[in-house]
């Protein structure tokens, strides 16, 4: 998520950057395990940011970036966030049903497609 995020920042204006942090700042947090969010700090530190701040935006960053950026970015951001909602299992009852659901391969694979046409 650390380099997504750096990604899409290098892109944005100072007013698509002013439309993130309203956009993040009004998102519904119920049923999400992170924090209070504080869009503002986010976005003015966007480049100092730690292991919280990354967890919030990768549960919340597709519904906030949506009609912001490329397909190719939001396919990318979609894929980081399935992978997120994957590593973050608490406790895994059927390891082998596990591994097959988890779509792992997918994420790499628009990775490397996001990358390779952003290169």
């Amino acid at each position: 998520m650390k380099y997504v995020w750096h990604m899409l920042n290098l892109s944005w204006s100072d007013a698509d950057r002013a439309q993130f942090a309203i956009r993040l700042q009004s998102i519904d947090l119920n049923g999400m395990t992170v924090p209070p969010v504080q869009a503002a700090y986010m976005v003015q530190y966007r480049n100092n940011l730690i292991g919280k701040h990354f967890k919030t935006l990768m549960q919340t960053l597709a519904f906030v970036i949506h009609g912001m950026v490329t397909p190719q970015e939001f396919a990318l951001v979609k894929a980081v966030g399935e992978l997120g909602a994957v590593l973050w299992v608490h406790e895994i009852h059927d390891m082998e049903l596990y591994l097959v659901g988890s779509n792992i391969y997918h994420f790499v694979c628009v990775t490397l497609i996001c990358f390779n046409r952003m290169t």
